[in-house]
């Protein structure tokens, strides 16, 4: 503010006891229905999927920068590096850059999902070109975000039925892609840019366009 005072963010980790109020306060008015998990009230084993999943990724190079033209003005390169996985053929627009996903389920040879579990899970990603760690990695992605689903839609039911009417109709949490986004360690990306309203340090923006 013009005091030069810094301002505060509102999280659910806040320590202080008016600023863990205002917090809710703020939910209850003008994010009604919004619900937080803490990291620990999911199971540490959907944790460790994610972790194992990020990793095959990793070795398998399906992380990337893609170069888009936001404003239809210049190119430019993407801040973070970037992988998208989901039901086969599924696609994401980005700035004039369409993204085509890595299947995480296995395949017919049409490139169609295959509805009926394989004799050995995974083989037709390997027969792709997939590593054996990649192809794990892909397929875990597709069941961690299944379990995510199942997450949000018990959390749909219990927090946001019921303050709709007519009871029940609270829309649907199912999504057949998710796009992954890897930035690199502060100590080695140079375009970092100084956050001055909370006092963050220098900071990598990363801002998304409807």
């Amino acid at each position: 503010d013009k005091s030069g005072r810094q301002h505060n963010f509102l999280t659910p980790q806040c320590d202080d006891d008016d600023d863990a109020e205002a917090f809710e306060e703020c939910l209850k008015k003008s994010f009604s229905g919004f619900h937080y998990d803490a990291p620990e009230s999911l199971p540490s084993s959907l944790h460790g999927e994610f972790d194992s999943s990020f990793a095959g990724m990793e070795h398998g190079g399906l992380f990337l920068y893609d170069t888009v033209q936001p404003g239809k003005r210049r190119l430019t390169r993407t801040s973070v590096t970037r992988t998208l996985v989901g039901d086969p053929g599924s696609t994401y627009k980005y700035l004039g850059l369409r993204l085509f996903s890595h299947p995480w389920v296995d395949v017919t040879e049409n490139g169609d999902a295959i509805s009926k579990k394989c004799t050995k899970e995974g083989s037709t990603l390997r027969k792709l070109g997939y590593s054996s760690k990649t192809t794990s990695a892909l397929m875990t992605m597709g069941r961690s975000n299944l379990r995510l689903i199942e997450r949000s839609q018990s959390m749909l039911q219990k927090h946001v039925s019921p303050h709709i009417t007519p009871t029940g109709m609270v829309g649907s949490a199912q999504f057949n892609l998710t796009l992954v986004n890897k930035m690199e360690p502060t100590s080695t990306k140079r375009d970092m840019k100084k956050e001055v309203a909370y006092g963050m340090g220098k900071i990598s923006l990363h801002k998304y366009f409807g």
